[in-house]
């Protein structure tokens, strides 16, 4: 194949440039007279005649254009198609061959590399005994054919390694909550962060419960509470006295209330409102 540069040759480019120029200095002239019109209420009329003729000379100037575009285009647009058919098509088609042929051969060295370091992956995994936590896809998550097998073994020990302090470390936590964090540890592969989220979850429950009995004390003081008091109230109206509907005798009572300050607050208030004298 002979050089490059003269396989394709531009025989003739359209010569317009100076003809550019001379209109372009035309258009200057035609612009200084222009700017230097002053309109006013009796010229308007004359320099809107003159913008007029400046879109019409443009409009014709742009056809004109166009029509040099066409012609510059036409022979190029011959070659394009040429050249598509009998270059580039040509050079693409054979680029997706050698591309396929290429990409079948390396995923078949990727596949192998990927079944070696797995084999390796499973076997250390058992020898430091963490086979029912590990994974490969998630441990060892890309496999390229630029790295090594010695670099992929490495990082397959140090994960496998890491997974193993993760279990010991799980070991040493209270036997209730191995069970909780061995699931989480399956989720995460990290014994740290199973551990936090463990801890997290239980200092959740205890504060649940401690709420709950908290509301549960409380319940418990406000129900002694009336007790006490319909207790105290009781004697002054046993069921079996009937008390005229004209007379409503006034009784002294004397008991002890234990609540919180806000609950002794609202039986003060009660009282007041109620118009109950007290001492």
């Amino acid at each position: 194949m002979g050089e490059v540069m003269d396989l394709i040759v531009v025989e003739q480019v359209p010569i317009i440039r100076e003809s550019l120029k001379a209109l372009s200095a035309e258009i200057d002239e035609k612009l200084s007279i222009a700017e230097s019109l002053v309109c006013s209420e009796e010229t308007v009329k004359e320099v809107k005649k003159v913008r007029a003729d400046f879109n019409r000379d443009f409009k014709s100037i742009e056809e004109l254009r166009k029509q040099v575009k066409a012609a510059v285009m036409t022979p190029y647009n011959e070659f394009e198609a040429m050249y598509k058919e009998y270059v580039s098509d040509k050079y693409n088609a054979a680029d997706t061959t050698l591309k396929t042929k290429v990409g079948e051969v390396e995923r078949e060295l990727k596949n192998r590399k990927i079944k070696k370091i797995r084999t390796y992956f499973d076997e250390y995994a058992m020898s430091v005994s963490v086979s029912e936590y590990a994974d490969f896809e998630r441990m060892v998550v890309n496999v390229t054919l630029s790295q090594t097998e010695a670099a992929l073994k490495r990082i397959c020990k140090e994960r496998l390694d890491s997974l193993a302090n993760g279990l010991r470390a799980i070991d040493a936590q209270p036997e209730e909550l191995r069970a909780e964090l061995l699931a989480e540890l399956k989720a995460t592969l990290s014994a740290t962060e199973a551990i936090a989220i463990v801890a997290e979850r239980h200092k959740a429950i205890e504060e649940q419960r401690a709420q709950k009995e908290a509301r549960e004390a409380k319940q418990a003081i406000e129900a002694e509470t009336v007790k006490k008091v319909e207790a105290a109230v009781a004697p002054l109206a046993p069921p079996t006295e009937r008390i005229p509907e004209d007379a409503d005798p006034v009784r002294c009572v004397a008991f002890k209330v234990t609540a919180p300050i806000s609950k002794l607050k609202e039986l003060k208030r009660f009282l007041i409102d109620g118009g109950y004298e007290f001492e």
